[in-house]
């Protein structure tokens, strides 16, 4: 036989539990949050650091200064449409890549964020900005690994861009659809 049990006492202690358990999820997706990013600015960081400085707009530190409230989504937008020109500006020279499609890519992720403030297209929007911002930063992460592998780091040639340049030509564009 089971013990006579105060059903509002359960019911309390059940949601003061379920309190506690949402605010623990709750601080592990902020944290979650913030290492993306970080991780993310690291990606920009590099991919910035990776250009010759005739093509690199801005020291590759900067990025972090998307991290001030308010002048800091500004800083974002500005960093990534110049560094955007400026890998697509840097392939077209060391590697014959005439067209990466790198800036509409970084149109689009940017149209995203600031749809993403009105509220009634937020549902929407904020999937699709997340997609954007993954496939952003794989575009980023694979350019600069291919002008690493080229030889140019920091402006100075190491020798082997010839292979690298083509096999980045072949997979960069379509790295979504690889066989």
């Amino acid at each position: 036989m089971l013990p006579d049990v105060d059903s509002r006492a359960l019911v309390a202690f059940v949601l003061q539990n379920l309190e506690v358990l949402l605010n623990v999820l709750i601080v592990l997706l902020l944290l979650g949050k913030a290492l993306a990013l970080i991780c993310h600015a690291l990606v920009l960081q590099r991919a910035m650091d990776v250009l010759s400085p005739d093509n690199r707009p801005f020291p590759g530190l900067t990025i972090w200064i998307s991290f001030i409230p308010l002048l800091g989504c500004l800083w974002y937008v500005v960093y990534i449409l110049k560094l955007s020109a400026a890998i697509e500006r840097e392939l077209a020279r060391r590697c014959r890549i005439a067209d990466t499609g790198q800036t509409p890519t970084a149109l689009v992720l940017i149209a995203c964020l600031v749809l993403c403030l009105i509220p009634d297209l937020r549902l929407i929007v904020v999937p699709l900005a997340v997609v954007m911002w993954l496939v952003y930063s794989i575009k980023m992460l694979q350019y600069r690994r291919m002008l690493e592998a080229a030889g140019w780091v920091g402006g100075r040639s190491h020798g082997g861009e010839t292979a690298a340049c083509r096999m980045g030509a072949r997979t960069v564009p379509n790295f979504i659809l690889r066989r």
